[in-house]
């Protein structure tokens, strides 16, 4: 399987998930919620259908593999990161509906959270599966 465009992908959304997480550290104002908001949506954009053709294509072509290794670490990957989809959904809409004050050190830390999150995935992805299902494209029996 090609991962070319999916690690395109991490590009685009580490540096939009970097606007988001310095727009969540100035929050303290009105305006300055609306412009978390706008940059949740930006990131949101391109992470929601990222992270379902991820794991619906290149999960589940692993998940099939005739290695068991690599069916483990896709089984497993599945396990601790498949709910971060769920999760920024849920974030998503909290933003949509935040208000200034009240609404800012839950949403703040619940977007640290997240991101953080997103970063170990994307780190994980590109230094552990994304080599995997290379090397597994490139097998003459591969999958």
């Amino acid at each position: 399987m090609d991962v070319t465009a999916y690690r395109d992908e991490h590009h685009r959304i580490m540096k939009r998930a970097a606007e988001l997480l310095s727009a969540c550290e100035r929050i303290d104002g009105s305006a300055a919620l609306d412009e978390a908001k706008k940059a949740v949506k930006r990131l949101d954009g391109v992470l929601r259908v990222h992270l379902q053709r991820e794991d619906d294509e290149l999960y589940g072509w692993l998940a099939d593999s005739e290695d068991a290794e690599v069916r483990a670490t896709a089984a497993q990957a599945m396990e601790d990161m498949g709910g971060l989809a769920q999760a920024w959904a849920g974030f998503v809409d909290q933003c949509a509906k935040a208000e200034f004050p009240q609404d800012i050190p839950r949403l703040s830390s619940t977007c640290h959270t997240l991101l953080s999150a997103l970063t170990h995935r994307v780190r994980w992805e590109n230094e552990v599966l994304y080599p995997m299902a290379e090397a597994l494209r490139d097998k003459p029996s591969g999958n």
